[in-house]
């Protein structure tokens, strides 16, 4: 009898074990999983958030650039007068 609750608990373990890991997995969203095009759509709309982020990062990017070429033409004109 003893080796039979030895081996009752074993698979017992075993068991708890399997489930646990099976209910700790996190599960996919049925939908996204189930259609491939609307994981193309959630896909082009975070390219499109990206390409958004880029754009207004260039258009700051080119503000800034500006704002240097500016400064750079002032020092330029004030050296010139220094050394003439």
């Amino acid at each position: 009898m003893r080796r039979r609750s030895s081996r009752l608990t074993v698979i017992l373990i075993a068991l708890l074990t399997v489930g646990g890991s099976i209910v700790i997995t996190p599960p996919r969203d049925p939908a996204l999983a189930a259609d491939p095009l609307a994981q193309a759509r959630a896909q082009k709309a975070s390219i499109e958030r990206q390409l958004a982020d880029q754009r207004a990062k260039l258009a700051q990017l080119k503000a800034t650039s500006a704002q240097l070429s500016k400064r750079l033409d002032i020092a330029k004109a004030e050296l010139a007068q220094v050394t003439a």
